[in-house]
């Protein structure tokens, strides 16, 4: 299946919570980290869940910075 990606800088103590609340809402997306020094994550969305996934989002934003940023232009390499 397709997703639409989009990209976050988070501090670097927060990419575990941001995880952790998105998979908390089974489905809706998937977050892996790009630059773990940096705090680039990529948030990967299922086609038609945006709307939802950016109400998500926002909730989060009210409790830790969120900042999203264009792909990244430095090649990260994917952390496991």
């Amino acid at each position: 299946m397709d997703t639409v990606q989009w990209y976050f800088k988070v501090n670097r103590r927060d990419i575990a919570y941001m995880k952790f609340i998105l998979e908390s809402y089974e489905g809706l997306g998937v977050l892996r980290t790009i630059d773990p020094r940096s705090g680039i994550v990529e948030v990967m969305v299922p086609p038609g869940l945006e709307k939802d996934m950016e109400m998500v989002l926002k909730g989060l934003g009210d409790e830790i910075p969120i900042d999203r940023i264009e792909y990244p232009s430095t090649n990260y390499e994917v952390s496991r």
